[in-house]
């Protein structure tokens, strides 16, 4: 099983919870459906979502695809992260990413590429990461993003 919960990730002020099962372990696929909270004027909805990795000694790739259903009336919107990082040392993990933003439905229009260097920290079973991203067609908007996560063995 696998369980996953998010905030602010989806959308501002939105919490994001999501259910699937994984198979795999070198090469990982995790088929999961979620549905995202916010307040009345943020985004509401539900979706399918479908994970996969690619795990090796020194290098890591993560693919995450996503479709979000708007509910009532916001956009349903498209979404790709890609992921790739190099392992430096045992604990440390060097990379970049690209995130893929594509809105439609109920006049909403438009989408986004951001891309950016990850550093990832690993402590045991637990691990940090921190990455930031630049908007390709607005270089003014710049976001810097925190995680923390555990891995649970089988």
């Amino acid at each position: 099983m696998y369980a996953q919960a998010r905030y602010n990730y989806d959308a501002d002020h939105v919490l994001g919870t999501f259910l699937g099962k994984s198979y795999g372990q070198r090469l990982q696929v995790i088929p999961q459906m979620g549905i995202l909270i916010g307040d009345t004027k943020d985004y509401r909805g539900i979706g399918p979502e479908v994970d996969f990795s690619i795990s090796g000694r020194e290098f890591n790739a993560f693919l995450m695809t996503q479709y979000s259903f708007g509910l009532p009336d916001r956009p349903d919107f498209t979404y790709y992260w890609l992921d790739t990082t190099r392992q430096v040392t045992t604990r440390l993990a060097l990379g970049v990413d690209a995130q893929l933003y594509k809105a439609t439905r109920n006049g909403a229009s438009g989408s986004s590429i951001d891309l950016g260097p990850r550093v990832k920290m690993s402590l045991g079973s637990l691990y940090v990461f921190a990455w930031g991203t630049v908007n390709t067609s607005d270089t003014n908007t710049k976001k810097l993003y925190f995680g923390v996560g555990r891995v649970f063995s089988r």
